[in-house]
């Protein structure tokens, strides 16, 4: 996944809820977010699903891709006739939705989250809309059973990074400071209170952390060349660096959660053997 689009994934923005309410049963989704998207997918409900967005999961049968991570075709969702439209209410095409309800097509957005128990909220909230209300509770008893089971790793500081250039990293308002801290991990980050903020290598060293995880692809490499060109040869600080994949952690539903602390756990516990 490029650069842009991860950062839009995780794109923190003022939360922009719709009015319209779904009073009753829907047969015809357009998701405009692919974590959502994926939520359905999850309960066995691709059949409801009319139009997707980009960076949608493997769908068993072909549908139409109405949109950008940033940009609706609000011509092409109007034509799928459409019940309602869904999206996170943080997400950037959020604001470039009112094309869609201008058309007389509601919309549903769902309150932004960080953190587990927040995406088993929305996750109910989707079920209800579909009709899937008892399917969900069970996919979050097992979730949850899921989650109590990973073995965290031992306490070890570390930095996330989204960028390595410039250098975007999860500050404590974020999604991923949840997974993080799930995953036993300890943000160094943490008292910035911002989602995602763009830090200097100045403050990446005053930090320490003992573990830098970047998801840029290829990243790894040229973010521990970065911060070893601004610590200098004589430097004593010990860290390590390593990438992880963008299949899991970008995207808010609960098995994506599961997922993405697993195997941050693992990261992190494979960089407390290497220390």
């Amino acid at each position: 996944m490029a650069f842009l689009s991860i950062i839009l994934l995780f794109a923190i923005a003022h939360p922009r809820k719709s009015d319209e309410k779904m009073d009753g049963a829907v047969s015809r989704i357009v998701s405009l977010s692919p974590s959502l998207t994926r939520q359905i997918v999850d309960l066995k409900a691709e059949e409801f699903l009319v139009g997707v967005s980009t960076f949608s999961p493997p769908l068993s049968r072909n549908i139409e891709v109405v949109s950008s991570i940033v940009s609706p075709d609000s011509e092409r969702i109007f034509m799928l006739r459409p019940d309602v439209v869904i999206l996170m209410s943080d997400d950037v095409i959020a604001y470039r939705a009112s094309g869609i309800s201008s058309l007389g097509i509601p919309i549903q957005a769902f309150s932004p989250v960080k953190n587990f128990n927040e995406i088993c909220d929305r996750f109910r909230e989707l079920a209800v809309l579909i009709g899937k209300k008892d399917a969900a509770e069970e996919k979050i008893r097992h979730y949850r059973e899921l989650l109590s089971k990973i073995i965290r790793a031992p306490k070890i500081r570390c930095a996330f990074f989204l960028s390595n250039n410039p250098p975007v990293v999860a500050g404590g308002n974020s999604f991923v400071h949840a997974l993080i801290e799930d995953a036993g991990g300890e943000n160094v980050f943490a008292d910035i209170t911002l989602g995602y903020p763009v830090v200097s290598m100045e403050q990446i060293v005053l930090r320490k952390p003992s573990m830098l995880i970047t998801m840029v692809r290829g990243g790894a490499s040229s973010l521990e060349k970065q911060i070893r060109d601004s610590v200098g040869s004589n430097s004593k600080w010990v860290f390590t660096v390593t990438q992880v994949g963008d299949e899991h952690i970008p995207y808010y539903s609960p098995a994506d959660y599961c997922a993405s602390v697993s195997l941050l756990a693992d990261v992190l516990k494979e960089g407390c053997e290497m220390r």
